[in-house]
């Protein structure tokens, strides 16, 4: 009975807090590039292109070493089941959600069961470790989006690891069959997220809570080590200029700081980590988080990140020692607690950016992991005050663990129907995270793109002041602007164009259509001028002469027309464009419009 509750029990709270999203559910963020917009991702699949790392598109430029082709292929084979759709996709995380919960509790029942734990409060707490784990708001954005599937699928091949290397303590003439299969597993979530790597870490903590001999010690270490080469291998492979593959990082504030600032920075991000896993303030952590203030020094949520580290790392030095003294004493047992440290800390570093400025800097998605460390200590709580011998702190441990839980569920199940498109993700993530630069851009170019009866220029002036030197931004302030009709709207875009040094492309060409529409032809015309030909393109570069005809700067307007290979004088293409800038400029100054009231979607 109790093994069957624990198999169904997890699945109804994902019901209670996904089921009603499903409805109307769209693609949203990264599924474009992941999923729809990958050659990849077809039936039958393309397993020399999918492993050999072709694909990378647009989601290049942002990830280092993207290349996951137990994904790809898991999108691929959805295909012929009819899978294939933004609901199909999300229940195949949710299944998959599913069976990261039910594996996290027999993990749980397991390692209690090896310390000679009562077989009843093993069980219960196995099965609170799972549900308090679904409840956790964090897993709404993996499981919500599709493209999110690496951090489940990196996850449910650890715990199947980890469920090994649980077997090896029990099962000693089996020991090496064991290991290899823990390896075997942890090479799949290499493949599957590359940040898995951070496996060994647990295992090594596994293998100290268990003080196992030397002769398993190093067998574990020749599994581990033959897994982490082959994959290594095919990573490098995939690096080789014949895959066509370029390492770009994140464009963020990081990049251009030096080393003391990144620690700095580094430890305030790891306390707001540690504060988002007890009691999440912002329900996204990748998605709205995404605006950091650096730090050039030590601030309280820095200094609370700081004294995180120092106690998980005294604890597990700590444990280290008992272990080293005590190896061969069967009587002394290391700390159980050293697993679930070892998970929150080794898999939050290595995708951090605090040496490294790479990537988002709030530990990503991945802070499920730590979650489920979480889950874990607490569900030893909740479980020993279930039991009739349970005294006044124990239950009172329980209590507070099931109210954390309620508070978790209630929260993610205000937020997970958020996610049923692209449009109601923005407009829920400014109002939780008003200072997040990405969020306010997407709601502005959303907005437009949608033709949704909201005002995209508020947005994108809130993104304005976080960021007035992103080239995308103002290109999406100009739209905006465009949409509500608002010339008046479009300056600040304009001013701060004109003060950025970059090419800003997209940006300068949409204001190449608010000079004609705004009346302002030779400010238009000299943002024109500051890209090249080749850049604009022929179309164009007539457009830019002919501003420069309508702002009445004939000798500029030539020297263009001279630099694009062209004479004015002989090419009818820009006699043409001369006549179109002639005629604008006979036309009477117009004022600024009035802001229009945005049309119906359609």
């Amino acid at each position: 009975m109790a093994r069957a509750l624990a198999v169904l029990a997890p699945a109804l709270p994902l019901l209670f807090v996904y089921g009603p999203g499903l409805a109307g559910a769209q693609w949203v963020l990264d599924d474009g590039a992941a999923i729809t917009g990958n050659p990849l991702v077809a039936f039958p699949p393309d397993l020399h292109g999918i492993f050999a790392g072709r694909w990378f598109g647009p989601i290049a430029r942002f990830d280092v070493l993207p290349a996951r082709p137990l994904v790809t292929l898991s999108y691929s084979l959805e295909i012929p089941l009819g899978l294939d759709t933004p609901v199909g996709r999300r229940l195949v995380n949710l299944a998959l959600a599913w069976a990261c919960a039910w594996l996290l509790g027999r993990a749980v029942t397991a390692g209690l069961r090896v310390r000679n734990a009562d077989l009843e409060l093993a069980e219960r707490a196995g099965l609170a470790a799972s549900l308090l784990w679904v409840a956790h708001p964090v897993l709404v954005e993996i499981i919500a989006c599709p493209a999110n599937r690496p951090e489940l699928m990196g996850m449910l091949f650890c715990l199947l690891g980890l469920r090994q290397l649980q077997a090896v303590s029990t099962e000693l003439p089996h020991g090496k069959r064991h290991l290899l299969a823990a390896a075997g597993w942890w090479a799949l979530a290499l493949l599957s997220k590359e940040s898995a790597l951070a496996f060994v870490v647990v295992a090594a903590a596994w293998a100290m809570t268990l003080r196992w001999p030397g002769r398993q010690v190093r067998s574990l270490a020749v599994s581990f080590g033959t897994a982490l080469t082959l994959v290594g291998v095919w990573r490098v492979w995939n690096l080789l200029p014949a895959s066509g593959f370029r390492v770009h990082w994140h464009d963020n504030p990081l990049v251009r700081e030096g080393f003391a600032a990144r620690i700095w920075t580094g430890l305030d991000v790891l306390g707001l980590a540690v504060l988002q896993a007890m009691g999440p303030g912002q329900p996204s952590p990748d998605y709205t988080f995404d605006v950091v203030t650096v730090r050039h020094g030590l601030s309280l949520v820095g200094g609370f990140g700081l004294v995180s580290l120092l106690w998980a790392t005294g604890v597990a030095a700590m444990n280290l020692r008992t272990w080293w003294t005590a190896r061969k004493d069967a009587t002394v047992q290391v700390s159980p607690a050293v697993v679930p440290l070892a998970a929150a800390l080794a898999w939050y570093l290595p995708v951090s950016n605090l040496l490294v400025p790479s990537t988002v800097l709030f530990a990503d998605r991945l802070l499920c992991v730590p979650v489920a460390a979480l889950a874990s200590l607490l569900s030893v709580g909740v479980a020993g005050g279930l039991t009739k011998a349970a005294g006044g702190p124990a239950r009172l441990a329980t209590a507070a663990g099931l109210a954390l839980a309620c508070g978790w569920a209630w929260q993610a199940a205000h937020y997970a129907p958020a996610w049923r498109d692209n449009l109601t993700l923005y407009r829920h993530a400014v109002q939780v995270a008003p200072r997040s630069f990405r969020m306010q851009a997407n709601l502005a170019h959303e907005i437009v793109v949608r033709k949704a009866q909201l005002d995209p220029v508020a947005p994108a002036r809130a993104a304005l002041a976080l960021d007035p030197k992103d080239a995308t931004l103002l290109a999406t302030g100009l739209d905006a602007a465009a949409y509500t009709q608002d010339c008046a709207a479009a300056e600040p875009f304009v001013t701060a164009l004109e003060r950025l040094g970059k090419p800003a492309q997209p940006a300068r060409l949409a204001a190449l259509d608010w000079g004609w529409r705004c009346r302002q032809v030779d400010r238009a015309f000299a943002l024109g001028t500051a890209l090249k030909p080749a850049a604009l393109g022929p179309e164009r570069s007539l457009e830019v002469y002919a501003l420069g005809v309508a702002s009445g700067n004939d000798r500029d307007a030539e020297r263009w027309a001279r630099y694009c290979g062209a004479d004015p004088a002989s090419d009818p293409r820009f006699q043409q464009a001369q006549a179109r800038g002639a005629q604008a400029r006979a036309r009477p100054a117009v004022l600024l419009a009035e802001p229009a009231t945005p049309e119906t979607p359609k």
